[in-house]
Protein backbone atom coordinates (compact mmCIF):
# COMPACT_ATOMS: atom_id res chain seq x y z
CA UNK A 1 0.00 0.00 0.00
CA UNK A 2 1.29 3.44 -0.98
CA UNK A 3 0.37 5.19 2.86
CA UNK A 4 0.51 2.21 4.57
CA UNK A 5 -1.70 1.18 7.84
CA UNK A 6 0.28 4.71 9.70
CA UNK A 7 -1.74 6.51 6.58
CA UNK A 8 -4.81 5.14 6.84
CA UNK A 9 -4.24 5.63 10.48
CA UNK A 10 -3.92 9.78 10.06
CA UNK A 11 -6.64 9.80 7.46
CA UNK A 12 -9.23 8.65 9.91
CA UNK A 13 -8.06 11.33 12.42
CA UNK A 14 -8.54 14.16 10.00
CA UNK A 15 -11.93 12.94 9.60
CA UNK A 16 -12.69 12.98 13.09
CA UNK A 17 -11.46 16.49 13.69
CA UNK A 18 -13.56 17.74 10.25
CA UNK A 19 -16.79 16.58 10.50
CA UNK A 20 -17.66 18.62 8.09
CA UNK A 21 -16.36 17.15 5.40
CA UNK A 22 -17.44 13.19 5.07
CA UNK A 23 -17.22 10.17 2.68
CA UNK A 24 -19.46 9.80 -0.55
CA UNK A 25 -22.64 8.31 0.83
CA UNK A 26 -23.00 4.64 -0.66
CA UNK A 27 -26.01 4.76 -3.18
CA UNK A 28 -29.57 3.40 -2.39
CA UNK A 29 -32.22 3.59 -3.84
CA UNK A 30 -34.43 6.21 -1.99
CA UNK A 31 -38.15 4.96 -0.97
CA UNK A 32 -41.08 6.11 -2.94
CA UNK A 33 -43.89 7.59 -1.70
CA UNK A 34 -47.31 7.17 -3.84
CA UNK A 35 -50.64 9.33 -3.28
CA UNK A 36 -52.89 7.20 -3.06
CA UNK A 37 -55.93 8.54 -5.71
CA UNK A 38 -59.46 8.35 -4.19
CA UNK A 39 -61.11 9.11 -7.65
CA UNK A 40 -63.96 7.44 -8.21
CA UNK A 41 -64.65 6.86 -4.39
CA UNK A 42 -67.86 7.27 -2.78
CA UNK A 43 -68.66 9.94 -0.70
CA UNK A 44 -72.29 10.57 1.10
CA UNK A 45 -73.45 14.35 2.30
CA UNK A 46 -73.11 15.07 6.24
CA UNK A 47 -76.18 17.45 5.66
CA UNK A 48 -77.96 19.02 3.24
CA UNK A 49 -75.67 20.94 1.26
CA UNK A 50 -75.04 22.61 -2.31
CA UNK A 51 -72.71 21.49 -5.07
CA UNK A 52 -70.95 24.78 -6.91
CA UNK A 53 -69.40 25.44 -10.08
CA UNK A 54 -65.99 26.32 -8.75
CA UNK A 55 -64.53 25.62 -5.60
CA UNK A 56 -65.78 28.58 -3.54
CA UNK A 57 -69.36 29.83 -2.60
CA UNK A 58 -69.45 33.05 -5.17
CA UNK A 59 -69.24 30.84 -8.22
CA UNK A 60 -73.11 29.41 -7.72
CA UNK A 61 -74.63 26.40 -6.83
CA UNK A 62 -75.65 24.00 -9.24
CA UNK A 63 -77.77 21.77 -7.59
CA UNK A 64 -78.72 20.81 -3.59
CA UNK A 65 -77.66 17.72 -1.96
CA UNK A 66 -79.89 16.29 0.78
CA UNK A 67 -78.43 14.37 3.82
CA UNK A 68 -77.09 11.23 3.39
CA UNK A 69 -77.02 11.70 -1.13
CA UNK A 70 -74.45 9.89 -2.73
CA UNK A 71 -71.51 11.77 -5.13
CA UNK A 72 -68.72 9.99 -6.89
CA UNK A 73 -65.30 11.78 -6.08
CA UNK A 74 -62.95 12.82 -9.39
CA UNK A 75 -60.51 14.88 -7.75
CA UNK A 76 -57.88 14.17 -4.70
CA UNK A 77 -59.23 18.03 -3.12
CA UNK A 78 -57.60 20.96 -2.15
CA UNK A 79 -58.13 23.97 -0.36
CA UNK A 80 -61.32 22.69 1.42
CA UNK A 81 -63.03 21.58 -1.77
CA UNK A 82 -63.28 18.49 -3.78
CA UNK A 83 -64.34 17.72 -7.14
CA UNK A 84 -66.72 15.45 -8.32
CA UNK A 85 -68.55 13.80 -10.95
CA UNK A 86 -71.81 12.20 -9.97
CA UNK A 87 -74.79 13.04 -9.78
CA UNK A 88 -73.29 16.32 -11.82
CA UNK A 89 -69.66 17.67 -12.65
CA UNK A 90 -68.74 20.18 -9.67
CA UNK A 91 -67.10 20.85 -6.24
CA UNK A 92 -68.52 20.04 -2.79
CA UNK A 93 -66.64 21.64 0.51
CA UNK A 94 -64.77 18.30 2.01
CA UNK A 95 -65.87 18.93 5.42
CA UNK A 96 -69.67 18.66 4.24
CA UNK A 97 -68.42 14.83 2.86
CA UNK A 98 -68.75 11.57 5.09
CA UNK A 99 -67.89 7.83 4.26
CA UNK A 100 -70.55 5.92 2.18
CA UNK A 101 -72.52 3.22 3.98
CA UNK A 102 -71.57 -0.11 3.21
CA UNK A 103 -74.05 -2.09 4.27
CA UNK A 104 -76.67 -3.54 2.11
CA UNK A 105 -79.57 -5.34 2.08
CA UNK A 106 -82.08 -6.83 -0.38
CA UNK A 107 -86.00 -5.90 -0.83
CA UNK A 108 -88.63 -6.61 -3.49
CA UNK A 109 -91.23 -4.70 -4.62
CA UNK A 110 -94.36 -5.05 -3.78
CA UNK A 111 -96.76 -3.07 -6.44
CA UNK A 112 -95.09 -1.80 -9.80
CA UNK A 113 -93.02 1.39 -9.22
CA UNK A 114 -89.93 3.54 -10.54
CA UNK A 115 -86.43 4.16 -9.09
CA UNK A 116 -86.54 8.15 -8.81
CA UNK A 117 -83.69 10.59 -9.18
CA UNK A 118 -84.07 11.90 -6.25
CA UNK A 119 -86.48 11.50 -2.85
CA UNK A 120 -89.75 12.74 -4.62
CA UNK A 121 -92.41 11.32 -6.37
CA UNK A 122 -92.78 14.16 -8.60
CA UNK A 123 -88.36 13.73 -9.72
CA UNK A 124 -87.78 11.98 -12.84
CA UNK A 125 -88.19 8.10 -12.88
CA UNK A 126 -84.77 6.22 -13.74
CA UNK A 127 -85.91 2.76 -13.86
CA UNK A 128 -88.99 0.87 -14.09
CA UNK A 129 -89.78 -1.47 -11.02
CA UNK A 130 -92.32 -4.70 -11.73
CA UNK A 131 -93.90 -6.21 -8.23
CA UNK A 132 -91.99 -8.73 -7.05
CA UNK A 133 -88.51 -7.95 -8.72
CA UNK A 134 -85.36 -7.70 -5.80
CA UNK A 135 -83.41 -4.51 -5.07
CA UNK A 136 -79.86 -4.43 -3.82
CA UNK A 137 -80.36 -1.21 -1.42
CA UNK A 138 -78.52 0.49 1.57
CA UNK A 139 -79.67 0.55 5.15
CA UNK A 140 -79.69 3.97 5.19
CA UNK A 141 -83.40 5.58 5.09
CA UNK A 142 -84.23 9.13 4.73
CA UNK A 143 -87.75 10.69 4.60
CA UNK A 144 -89.28 7.12 4.51
CA UNK A 145 -87.30 6.78 0.74
CA UNK A 146 -84.29 3.58 0.60
CA UNK A 147 -81.20 4.32 -1.77
CA UNK A 148 -80.59 1.82 -4.40
CA UNK A 149 -77.66 0.29 -5.67
CA UNK A 150 -78.96 -2.34 -8.22
CA UNK A 151 -80.25 -2.69 -10.49
CA UNK A 152 -79.66 1.00 -11.40
CA UNK A 153 -78.62 3.69 -8.39
CA UNK A 154 -81.66 5.42 -7.36
CA UNK A 155 -84.08 6.21 -4.41
CA UNK A 156 -87.53 4.46 -3.84
CA UNK A 157 -90.13 4.73 -1.49
CA UNK A 158 -90.16 2.52 1.77
CA UNK A 159 -93.46 2.03 1.94
CA UNK A 160 -93.22 0.24 -1.90
CA UNK A 161 -90.52 -2.77 -0.56
CA UNK A 162 -90.87 -5.78 1.33
CA UNK A 163 -89.39 -8.37 2.76
CA UNK A 164 -88.62 -10.92 -0.48
CA UNK A 165 -89.07 -14.82 -0.29
CA UNK A 166 -85.32 -15.52 -0.58
CA UNK A 167 -83.21 -12.63 1.07
CA UNK A 168 -79.92 -13.99 0.36
CA UNK A 169 -80.31 -13.46 -3.93
CA UNK A 170 -79.57 -9.95 -5.06
CA UNK A 171 -80.41 -11.43 -8.30
CA UNK A 172 -83.41 -9.96 -10.71
CA UNK A 173 -85.93 -12.87 -10.97
CA UNK A 174 -86.51 -13.76 -14.53
CA UNK A 175 -89.94 -13.19 -16.27
CA UNK A 176 -91.08 -15.45 -18.78
CA UNK A 177 -91.39 -14.52 -22.39
CA UNK A 178 -93.59 -11.73 -23.04
CA UNK A 179 -96.03 -12.29 -25.97
CA UNK A 180 -96.08 -8.75 -28.09
CA UNK A 181 -99.55 -8.61 -30.25
CA UNK A 182 -98.91 -6.01 -33.23
CA UNK A 183 -103.08 -5.28 -33.95
CA UNK A 184 -103.40 -4.41 -36.99
CA UNK A 185 -106.30 -2.00 -35.81
CA UNK A 186 -103.95 0.08 -33.95
CA UNK A 187 -100.86 2.14 -34.52
CA UNK A 188 -100.63 3.52 -31.21
CA UNK A 189 -98.07 2.41 -28.46
CA UNK A 190 -97.30 3.44 -24.96
CA UNK A 191 -93.87 3.72 -23.77
CA UNK A 192 -93.69 1.06 -20.65
CA UNK A 193 -91.96 1.45 -17.12
CA UNK A 194 -89.25 -0.93 -18.04
CA UNK A 195 -87.34 1.89 -20.26
CA UNK A 196 -84.05 2.65 -18.47
CA UNK A 197 -83.60 6.57 -18.93
CA UNK A 198 -86.78 6.73 -21.25
CA UNK A 199 -87.00 5.96 -24.46
CA UNK A 200 -84.33 7.31 -27.40
CA UNK A 201 -86.26 8.03 -30.46
CA UNK A 202 -83.46 7.95 -33.54
CA UNK A 203 -82.80 9.15 -36.63
CA UNK A 204 -82.43 5.66 -38.32
CA UNK A 205 -82.96 1.70 -37.25
CA UNK A 206 -79.45 1.57 -35.27
CA UNK A 207 -77.91 2.33 -31.66
CA UNK A 208 -75.36 4.43 -33.44
CA UNK A 209 -77.84 6.77 -35.11
CA UNK A 210 -78.13 10.09 -33.92
CA UNK A 211 -80.99 10.40 -31.23
CA UNK A 212 -83.62 12.75 -31.59
CA UNK A 213 -85.59 13.07 -28.58
CA UNK A 214 -85.52 10.95 -25.45
CA UNK A 215 -89.51 9.64 -24.45
CA UNK A 216 -90.17 9.16 -20.89
CA UNK A 217 -91.95 5.90 -19.41
CA UNK A 218 -96.21 6.39 -20.25
CA UNK A 219 -95.32 8.47 -23.54
CA UNK A 220 -98.52 8.20 -26.27
CA UNK A 221 -96.61 7.30 -29.69
CA UNK A 222 -98.29 6.79 -32.92
CA UNK A 223 -96.64 4.21 -35.72
CA UNK A 224 -95.61 4.67 -38.92
CA UNK A 225 -96.25 0.84 -39.60
CA UNK A 226 -96.51 -2.14 -37.75
CA UNK A 227 -93.82 -3.78 -39.67
CA UNK A 228 -90.58 -4.04 -37.79
CA UNK A 229 -87.29 -3.75 -38.75
CA UNK A 230 -84.71 -6.09 -37.11
CA UNK A 231 -80.69 -4.89 -36.96
CA UNK A 232 -77.83 -6.85 -37.11
CA UNK A 233 -77.77 -7.51 -33.04
CA UNK A 234 -81.51 -8.84 -33.59
CA UNK A 235 -83.00 -5.87 -32.02
CA UNK A 236 -86.11 -4.73 -33.17
CA UNK A 237 -87.01 -1.21 -34.37
CA UNK A 238 -90.13 0.35 -35.63
CA UNK A 239 -90.55 3.75 -37.36
CA UNK A 240 -93.28 6.55 -36.14
CA UNK A 241 -94.77 9.68 -36.72
CA UNK A 242 -95.41 11.09 -33.28
CA UNK A 243 -94.62 12.63 -30.74
CA UNK A 244 -91.82 13.04 -33.31
CA UNK A 245 -90.87 11.34 -36.47
CA UNK A 246 -88.10 8.87 -36.10
CA UNK A 247 -87.24 5.11 -35.15
CA UNK A 248 -87.62 3.39 -31.82
CA UNK A 249 -86.39 -0.27 -30.73
CA UNK A 250 -89.27 -2.87 -29.24
CA UNK A 251 -85.67 -4.54 -27.61
CA UNK A 252 -85.58 -7.91 -28.57
CA UNK A 253 -88.06 -10.98 -29.59
CA UNK A 254 -88.76 -12.99 -26.56
CA UNK A 255 -87.99 -10.46 -24.30
CA UNK A 256 -89.03 -7.47 -22.28
CA UNK A 257 -91.24 -5.44 -24.64
CA UNK A 258 -90.63 -1.65 -24.46
CA UNK A 259 -94.06 -0.19 -26.14
CA UNK A 260 -97.15 -1.21 -24.90
CA UNK A 261 -100.43 -1.54 -27.65
CA UNK A 262 -102.84 0.55 -26.96
CA UNK A 263 -106.08 2.24 -29.00
CA UNK A 264 -105.58 5.05 -30.50
CA UNK A 265 -108.44 6.86 -29.26
CA UNK A 266 -107.16 5.96 -25.40
CA UNK A 267 -105.74 8.45 -23.48
CA UNK A 268 -105.07 6.57 -20.01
Amino acid sequence: MKYGIRGLVVFGLMMVNFPGRSLPAIASTPPSYVAQSIVGECRAARTGTFIYYERNFESGQIRGLQANDRVTLAGNGGGGWIAISEPTVGFVRTEDLKPCTVEQVTRCANVNSFIYESRSLESRPVRGILAGEQLVLTTEQVDEWRTVLEPRPGFISDNRLRECNNSSSTVVPSRPPMNRPQPTTSLCRRVTPLVDDGLNVRSAPTEAARVVETLVPGTLIRLRSTAARTDSTGRSWVSILSPVSGWVSDGFPGNKSNLRPVPCESSR
